[in-house]
C-alpha cells in the first residue's frame, strides 16, 4: 500500500544525488555550443538533422520500454508503481514518426537552401547507432531485466523533465540564429515541451509516492537517472559530432 506524504522526498532525498550528473549535462560543451547565440546557423541546422533522425532509434522503442518495466515492476512486488508505467506506457506510442516527419522537413528546407551540398534522408534515418544512442538502449535494457526495474520512473523523469528544461532553450536558441520558422519543423520537440510538463508531474508524484514506501529504493533511482542523463548527453554530443 502507497503511503501518502506531504514531504517532497524527491527534492529531499533524491535530487541531491542526481544533481552533479544534471550540473555536468548542462555545463557540457555540447549544451553550450547549442545554446549560443553566435553559434553558426548551419550548425545548428545539421545538428537538428541529426538528432531527429538520431532520436528515431531511441523514441521508437519506448513505449516499450516502458510497458515491460512496468511489468517486471508489478511481478517484483511493486504493483502499484507497475500498472502506473504501463498506463503511461500507452502515451508514448508513435512518437517516434513525429521525429521521422521532422527529418524529411528539415531536410527538405537544407537541400533547398543548400542545393550544393543537398542531403538524402534515407541515408541519414539508416545511419548506424551511435554510442550515445547505444547506451540509452542498453541502460533501458539492463534496468527491465534486472532486479530494480522500478527504476524505470527515474529514467522517465529525468529525460522528460529535459523536455521542459533544456528544450525551450534549444528552441529558442535555434529562433534566434536560424529563424523562427525553423521551429515549425520541429513537430517531436514542440509536442514534448508541451506534453511532458504533464508527464513529468505524474513522474515526480509517483516517484514520491514509492520513495515515501521503499526509501532505500533512492540510491537505485538515483543511479539509473543519472545514467539517462549521461546516455543523453553522449547522445547530443554524437548527433553535434556528425553535424560538424
Amino acid at each position: 500500500m502507497t503511503t501518502e506524504t506531504r514531504v517532497d522526498l524527491v527534492a529531499e532525498r533524491y535530487e541531491p544525488l542526481v544533481d552533479s550528473s544534471r550540473k555536468a549535462f548542462f555545463t557540457s560543451a555540447t549544451i553550450t555550443t547549442l545554446s549560443d547565440p553566435n553559434a553558426a546557423p548551419n550548425l545548428l541546422d545539421r545538428f537538428l538533422i541529426q538528432y531527429c533522425a538520431r532520436g528515431v532509434q531511441m523514441t521508437e522503442p519506448v513505449d516499450g520500454w516502458i510497458r515491460r518495466a512496468g511489468a517486471a515492476t508489478s511481478a517484483a512486488g511493486h504493483v502499484e508503481l507497475g500498472e502506473a508505467l504501463q498506463r503511461h506506457a500507452v502515451h508514448e506510442a508513435g512518437h517516434h514518426e513525429m521525429m521521422i516527419a521532422d527529418t524529411h522537413a528539415l531536410i527538405e528546407r537544407w537541400n533547398r537552401d543548400h542545393p550544393e551540398a543537398a542531403l538524402a534522408a534515407g541515408e541519414i534515418l539508416d545511419q548506424p547507432v551511435s554510442p550515445g544512442v547505444q547506451a540509452y538502449i542498453d541502460l533501458h535494457e539492463s534496468v527491465i531485466a534486472g532486479m530494480e526495474p522500478f527504476a524505470q520512473i527515474a529514467i522517465e523523469y529525468e529525460i522528460e523533465l529535459l523536455s521542459i528544461t533544456a528544450g525551450p532553450m534549444l528552441m529558442g536558441n535555434v529562433a534566434r540564429v536560424c529563424g523562427a520558422d525553423r521551429i515549425g519543423l520541429l513537430s517531436f520537440l514542440n509536442d514534448h515541451i508541451e506534453l511532458d510538463q504533464g508527464h513529468t508531474v505524474f513522474n515526480r508524484r509517483q516517484m514520491n509516492r514509492f520513495l515515501a514506501d521503499h526509501p532505500a529504493a533512492v540510491a537505485s533511482l538515483a543511479q539509473s537517472g543519472s545514467a539517462a542523463l549521461d546516455a543523453y548527453g553522449q547522445f547530443l554530443t554524437d548527433c553535434l559530432e556528425a553535424a560538424r
